[in-house]
């Protein structure tokens, strides 16, 4: 059977011509970009010193990925809650029971262990403002993006998280998947609109020493995961001034070492890629054991929100 492949040109032409627009179809856009510099748009995270230089935009990938224990989904659930005071966010927690996720977020809320009234006040919030995706464990590719689909098109979720790429079900070394994957979360959030969050894990630096910083090129996968994401934010924990803090909390003499890592600070946010943005670079957080909040300064207030805490 011969094939008029100049005819089946034809017709895919005319299937595609929906998606072809003259540029003022872009005027509100390209007016929208021009306020400011491109860090300036999008839904800011919680501490000041990242506003302006690194925000989260609509129709982009961000990659969040560091160490084992480098507190990454803490610190994106601690986000996730700010902006759930203003969007509708998703989260795929599919390494923790969804109890577990909300009580953490609660805790970060109420910037203390809550009591049984504030969980009620957050669980009431989270009623139209928080949706959790109840999957643990191994999921496959198609049911992770009926999720997607789903929180945004008919819940309206604006920010959605999925924590993490480990726990896709391809192929073993299947980079060819992984690399199939991230292109259709990229389609997915021009598509519909949305911000993604992807979680990811670096591999073990050599020689096992944490005490360096890590960069997108360590991350676990395919290299195209962090070409094919708009932007790749890692995180990096100071285990060194953790296990010093914790000497000093049983009475244990410390080295010079060990007491020049208290003046340093909890944590690290490192933005490696901003595609669209003008800024990379590093910002500096302090850990607050009682609220797992991350604080912008030492010795800063906790964050409050009076919607849930009053």
């Amino acid at each position: 059977m011969s094939i008029d492949y100049a005819a089946y040109i034809r017709d895919v032409g005319m299937l595609e011509a929906v998606d072809v627009h003259s540029a003022s179809h872009w005027r509100k856009q390209v007016h929208a970009r021009n306020v400011g510099n491109l860090s300036e748009l999008g839904d800011k995270l919680p501490w000041s010193k990242t506003h302006g230089k690194f925000q989260l935009r609509e129709g982009e990938v961000t990659v969040w990925a560091g160490y084992d224990g480098a507190r990454k989904s803490m610190i994106l659930g601690q986000i996730m809650a700010h902006i759930s005071f203003a969007k509708k966010v998703a989260i795929a927690s599919l390494e923790m029971r969804p109890e577990a996720t909300l009580l953490r977020m609660c805790r970060q809320i109420a910037g203390h262990k809550p009591t049984t009234s504030i969980i009620n006040k957050f669980l009431d919030h989270g009623e139209n403002n928080i949706l959790i995706y109840d999957q643990l464990d191994m999921v496959e590719e198609d049911k992770l993006l009926g999720f997607i689909h789903y929180s945004a098109s008919k819940l309206n979720c604006k920010h959605i998280v999925i924590d993490s790429l480990t726990k896709l079900a391809f192929p073993d070394n299947d980079r060819t998947a992984e690399i199939r994957f991230i292109n259709r979360l990229q389609y997915f959030a021009q598509a519909l609109n949305v911000h993604i969050h992807l979680v990811c894990h670096c591999r073990k630096p050599q020689m096992g020493d944490e005490s360096k910083l890590p960069n997108k090129t360590e991350i676990r996968g395919a290299s195209q995961i962090t070409n094919l994401a708009h932007n790749v934010v890692l995180t990096w924990a100071n285990k060194k001034k953790a296990r010093a803090q914790e000497k000093l909390n049983e009475g244990k003499p410390l080295d010079q070492k060990e007491l020049d890592s208290l003046s340093k600070p909890d944590q690290f946010l490192i933005v490696d890629k901003q595609r669209e943005g003008e800024w990379e670079g590093i910002f500096a957080l302090w850990f607050e054991l009682s609220s797992t909040q991350f604080l912008g300064q030492e010795g800063h207030k906790k964050f409050r929100y009076e919607k849930i805490t009053n």
